[in-house]
């Protein structure tokens, strides 16, 4: 028997209309793929919402590191076009291969290895990157010729405008009434605790929804006192990673006095200013900044919203406090009794979570068995299902030859109703194809071993050492959710391990359990057991309630 080939996979997806079912798309692509050309696939590597117009992709940089080492000598993708979509780049990468070794196979693309060939590959290179090109230039090209004439470039428009039939901002009157409330009350030294109450209180709603105390990106806009304002903020920060905090140089910036109707005067607009920028140094006066490592993934068990970072000072010598707070309080609509917890203790019981227990090599067995157990589980019960479906399925055939028959002898009006009913027989024969094919592309008979499984966990430790980087975090923690007696943390095992629950449509997630009390009393945080067992428990637990 040919001897396997051992490889790795990389995967990509960029844009705002791909998600994660992309990826998961490519991944069983390629599985098939390898599995239709004897090879064993060893690693994955995967880049989620980055681009493929340069190379500092987390992942991407971390499998050319990884190149020279590596037992696998191939790299299987979907398409070329997730390794690089620039010629130049895509050329560099397919020479460093080729010097250590190492081939790169594609999916849906013939990548053979001769002068014809590689005529070709260039050409399918090219017709990459002239794609993104002209896409770019003719998006920008469009879009230049809106903002000069003041034309709304998509998105939901400042509160107090509305777009009009010729794609222009119009005032509305209602709005703009509250947007003219709340300059009103800045200049009269009100705070945004104080506006919100006073909004919510009488009636008034943003769009349907109570005002939170935030008000400073309306307050900055220069639209409200008329100026059209397009291209001011960046798309990508240095590295290629999204933002949209950073602006622009104002050469770049397009600004057309009186292109759109004004809501607020010039002398209100500039003395609101004054004041914000006398409350922006003050602030940086009052306290240090403080990191909050796990913002974004904490969810209130109470009320369902999000916890994010604060601090506060507290005791005679203002001793200076960091937590992560439930962000209903910013909400006067909202009653929630979930306390904050100190974020320091948090962090610091999530790190030792992460390294002792979640990505900690002795556990390796306990991954393995538990990954095994769950795909036989959900098999098991996909094979039953499928059994249920080829009974119905034959019931459906036998009904459609009873059909049919009946129309040879049938009647005019008899006809045209068998004829629906011959219809809906074939739609539903049709549906439980689409489903009887996605069930048999969801089971998987190949077992992971031991050995898979530590080459995976040192990929993510040599990621995440020596700073415990926050982006590994996020990725390993799907979320955090704080109940009143348990904090649970749910690790991510689709980017761990790459397991993924297809019929659901859903990543796999173990749920690591700790009483609260541990972790916000500082003696009892240090004492916390972190060894296999709080693995074991949470495997247990995943592995009872596994259904479909």
């Amino acid at each position: 028997m040919k001897e396997k080939i051992l490889a790795c996979c990389y995967t990509r997806f960029s844009t705002d209309h791909q998600n994660q079912s992309s990826t998961i798309g490519q991944l069983r692509a390629i599985k098939a793929y390898c599995d239709k050309n004897n090879i064993e696939l060893i690693d994955t590597y995967i880049d989620e919402a980055q681009s493929g117009t340069n190379m500092n992709r987390t992942n991407f940089q971390k499998l050319l590191a990884d190149a020279p080492t590596a037992l696998w000598d191939t790299v299987v993708v979907y398409n070329m076009s997730r390794l690089s979509r620039s010629v130049k780049d895509t050329l560099i990468i397919k020479e460093k291969f080729k010097k250590m070794g190492k081939k790169i196979l594609s999916v849906i693309e013939n990548q053979e290895e001769t002068p014809e060939g590689d005529f070709f590959n260039l050409i399918t290179y090219g017709l990459n990157e002239l794609f993104v090109k002209q896409f770019k230039r003719d998006s920008w090209r469009g879009m230049l010729v809106n903002a000069h004439d003041c034309k709304v470039q998509g998105g939901i428009p400042p509160l107090g405008f509305k777009v009009g039939k010729d794609r222009k901002y119009e005032v509305d009157e209602a709005e703009a009434k509250i947007v003219r409330i709340v300059f009103d009350k800045v200049t009269n030294g009100s705070s945004y605790r104080d506006i919100a109450n006073y909004l919510n209180e009488n009636g008034y709603t943003n769009r349907g929804k109570p005002f939170k105390i935030n008000f400073t990106e309306m307050l900055r806009n220069e639209k409200y006192k008329g100026i059209y304002v397009w291209n001011l903020r960046e798309s990508k920060d240095k590295l290629g990673y999204k933002t949209n905090r950073l602006h622009k140089a104002d050469s770049e910036v397009i600004r057309i006095v009186g292109g759109i109707p004004r809501i607020v005067d010039d002398e209100v607009f500039d003395k609101v200013q004054k004041i914000l920028e006398e409350r922006r140094k003050s602030n940086k006066q009052r306290g240090p900044k403080s990191k909050y490592l796990l913002s974004g993934l904490i969810q209130c068990g109470s009320c369902g919203r999000s916890f994010s970072g604060g601090y506060s000072f507290s005791g005679l010598n203002k001793y200076y406090r960091s937590y992560y707070k439930c962000t209903s309080n910013k909400s006067p609509s909202i009653k929630c009794s979930s306390k904050d917890i100190n974020k320091d203790h948090l962090d610091l019981y999530i790190k030792k979570l992460i390294t002792n227990v979640v990505i900690n090599p002795d556990n390796a067995n306990i991954y393995k068995d538990y990954i095994n157990t769950y795909i036989a589980k959900k098999t098991s019960i996909i094979k039953e299902r499928l059994a249920s479906l080829e009974k119905k399925s034959d019931e459906l055939k036998e009904e459609a030859s009873l059909l049919a028959t009946s129309l040879i002898d049938s009647s005019e009006d008899e006809y045209i109703e068998i004829t629906k009913m011959i219809g809906k027989n074939t739609a539903e024969r049709t549906r439980l194809d689409i489903e009887r094919n996605k069930l048999l592309e969801a089971i998987v008979d190949e077992k992971t071993t031991k050995q898979k499984v530590l080459e995976q966990l040192r990929s993510i430790r040599t990621m995440y050492y020596p700073n415990g980087s926050k982006d590994i975090i996020h990725k390993l923690i799907s979320k955090i959710v704080m109940n009143d007696d348990t904090i649970d943390t749910y690790i991510d095992l689709t980017y761990m391990f790459v397991i993924y629950d297809y019929l659901e449509e859903k990543r796999v997630l173990l749920c690591i359990k700790e009483p609260r009390i541990n972790i916000a009393d500082k003696m009892k945080l240090l004492e916390i057991d972190y060894s296999s067992n709080k693995l074991e428990k949470a495997v247990r637990n995943s592995i009872s309630t596994c259904t479909i």
